[in-house]
């Protein structure tokens, strides 16, 4: 498992003038040659995924907040490269890293070289690594790549140009329409690019193994809860959305992570039942709205003095207020 010692040992040599990828690469773990095929990936939100050959993706590649996907050999991607804006992420691949479009707003090492059609890096303190980059349009903006080579048709760096070129590129998608939030932006962005993204299916649980997460999901300690959740995400395990709420009715002020997961795990109705008016989630009002927003549902915020949110599953329903 690649450390982060290793990660900022990268980082120095790429980071100087000119970038060393020769010793970069020396850093990097060798590859196995073996072939991993898959026929999507989705690496969910603070998983470390190592790949110790090469990697064959036969659709869309999403990275979730914290995700880390290390690949040691070489990456293909049929589909695009997805993370979504303002959150960090990490894909670093010992050797060349191909796909249609990479939008991603962490960092992306190419040790080898970056072939895509799009190459989208806007916002935030992240940088795409690469020795060579070949694209036909390059997009980045409000960061820093460090990229020896770039061969790109069309280059968008100023605000301006990149609003209209990702119009131009991705007509079904861009402009924003009109009064259109950032959450409903997102949910359409999140789409198109991982449009072919099957729903995930459920990863069988024995009911020993069923038991031992309910159990920690019932701990005093913040860590084993931590560790229960991430194993839920992880392998979808949706059998266990009623114990999450469970533990939601139990302390509901402190239960922003547990609502994350029954909104990864797209438990509407779990959810729906949390407002039912026995329960008040005071400050995590926002975290509630969120979990809504993951399963589909329509959000709004008012600032009342302070802030009140309300969700509803589609524009027929009247709103619903968070307590």
């Amino acid at each position: 498992m690649p450390t982060d010692q290793q990660l900022d040992a990268m980082r120095l040599l790429l980071l100087g003038e000119p970038p060393d990828f020769a010793k970069a690469r020396a850093v990097f773990p060798p590859s196995d040659q073996s072939l991993t095929e898959l026929p999507q990936l989705v690496v969910v939100k603070n998983e470390t995924m190592v790949v110790t050959g090469d990697l064959r993706v036969h659709g869309p590649l999403v990275l979730e907040m914290g995700a880390l996907l290390w690949v040691y050999g070489q990456c293909t991607v049929e589909g695009d490269v997805y993370s979504k804006g303002l959150q960090y992420s990490l894909v670093a691949v010992g050797d060349t890293l191909e796909a249609q479009v990479v939008r991603s707003a962490g960092e992306v090492f190419a040790l080898g070289g970056l072939k895509v059609d799009t190459l989208i890096g806007v916002y935030n303190d992240h940088s795409t690594y690469a020795p060579v980059a070949r694209c036909k349009t390059y997009i980045a903006f409000d960061r820093t790549d460090f990229i020896s080579e770039l061969h790109a048709d069309t280059k968008l760096t100023e605000p301006d140009s990149i609003e209209y070129g990702l119009g131009l590129l991705f007509p079904g998608l861009y402009p924003r329409l009109p009064d259109e939030n950032d959450q409903a932006f997102e949910r359409r962005e999140r789409a198109f690019f991982t449009r072919g993204l099957s729903a995930p299916a459920s990863m069988p649980l024995s009911a020993e193994e069923s038991q031992q997460l309910t159990d920690q999901l019932s701990s005093s300690d913040p860590a084993v809860r931590r560790a229960a959740y991430h194993v839920i995400r992880r392998k979808h395990a949706l059998q266990l959305a009623l114990a999450l709420g469970v533990v939601i009715r139990a302390a509901p002020e402190q239960s922003a992570e547990a609502l994350e997961v029954l909104g990864a795990l797209g438990a509407a109705e779990v959810l729906s039942g949390l407002l039912d008016g026995t329960l008040r989630f005071g400050r995590i009002g926002s975290a509630v709205a969120r979990a809504f927003a993951e399963v589909g549902w329509e959000t709004k915020s008012e600032n009342r003095g302070e802030w009140v949110f309300s969700v509803r599953a589609s524009s027929s329903e009247p709103w619903r207020e968070i307590p």
